[in-house]
């Protein structure tokens, strides 16, 4: 009788339903519920795997992610990995744009289902945000990247395009008064083995 049940919490105002810029405290609270990083770390800050398995360089130049098996929206689609290289490169975020998206060099879509990205120089705030705990680049879907992006300047406002593949998905939204989300039945949790943000995350809750 511990699980279940629904959860209120009390928050500032939501402004935007896009992770890259529902940025504060008080947005990361529900951010982290709906969008995850395509990689994430533990609680000694080792990167981990989370929407994505990866391999990384010794010199951190070149890495290759492929998508956890079982791995969907909130919508029911799979997640691809052209969902995680268009939602890698949007970029819609001064610090993500300015640390990911202009250090990009290449990437290449591998024949297994993977991507290889190559970056042109090392800087320690590219994988920052990539695994970044608060998922300011959180995987969403290519169409949805491509409908909000840095040159329309448009930010995710409406519910039907807030979609991430965190344990709980937006159903409503009431602007300045209250946000509405429910388990998402679907999702696959990392498995058991690291730590922190890295371990598994179960949704205790059935709304909040």
């Amino acid at each position: 009788e511990r699980y279940g049940g629904h959860l209120n919490v009390p928050l500032a105002k939501v402004t935007s339903l896009d992770p890259a810029r529902a940025t504060g405290t008080w947005n990361y609270v529900w951010t982290r519920l709906i969008y995850e990083a395509p990689l994430t770390r533990d609680a000694e800050g080792n990167i981990c795997p989370n929407v994505c398995n990866f391999e990384l360089s010794d010199d951190r130049l070149t890495l290759k992610l492929w998508v956890r098996e079982g791995v969907k929206f909130h919508d029911g689609t799979d997640v691809e990995i052209d969902d995680v290289i268009a939602s890698v490169q949007r970029g819609v975020h001064s610090s993500p744009r300015k640390y990911v998206r202009d250090y990009i060099e290449s990437v290449t879509k591998n024949d297994d289902g993977s991507a290889t990205f190559k970056f042109k120089e090392y800087n320690e705030k590219t994988m920052y945000y990539i695994a970044f705990v608060n998922p300011m680049i959180g995987v969403m879907p290519k169409e949805i990247c491509e409908k909000y992006t840095y040159e329309n300047g448009k930010s995710i406002k409406d519910v039907e395009d807030a979609i991430g593949t965190g344990p709980y998905k937006i159903v409503a939204l009431e602007p300045s008064v209250q946000l509405d989300l429910v388990r998402f039945e679907d999702y696959v949790p990392v498995p058991e083995g690291h730590t922190g943000s890295a371990a598994p995350k179960l949704a205790y809750m059935d709304s909040i």
